[in-house]
């Protein structure tokens, strides 16, 4: 089995090494599993991180510094994304063509074959299916 990555919107993509076979029944019932939220035993670790004002100029030349980067992760990861799904796409299409190719070439010779045998009725009892006159 080869590694292949999940088309998500992340900068750095999963790589899928192994599955697990899990049946759906089990699946179902532990995403409808509750979890109780534990409280953090350190107080220091609940409180939030106290953010500094800042002021609009300061805002507007951090955000014009970030942006650019930003962006570019974003093109990145969406680009990723689209050439993934795009060769999954491709890869269905060409196995639909492959199938409707096999069935099409299975068609063609039993259609062929039947109408060989018609012929060959044909030729045994000397009619000839141009003539009209013959019943």
């Amino acid at each position: 089995m080869t590694n292949r990555h999940e088309p998500t919107l992340q900068i750095r993509p999963t790589v899928l090494t192994r599955r697990i076979a899990m049946p759906w029944h089990r699946l179902r019932a532990l995403s409808e599993v509750r979890v109780t939220p534990t409280r953090p035993t350190n107080t220091r670790q609940a409180t939030m991180p106290v953010s500094l004002p800042l002021s609009q100029e300061e805002r507007v030349r951090l955000i014009a510094a970030l942006q650019p980067t930003i962006e570019e992760a974003i093109r990145k990861s969406v680009a990723r994304v689209l050439e993934m799904s795009m060769q999954n796409a491709l890869h269905r299409v060409r196995s639909d063509l492959d199938r409707s190719i096999k069935q099409i070439a299975h068609q063609a010779l039993e259609e062929s074959l039947q109408e060989d045998r018609i012929q060959a009725i044909l030729r045994k009892n000397a009619i000839n299916p141009l003539d009209a006159t013959h019943k």
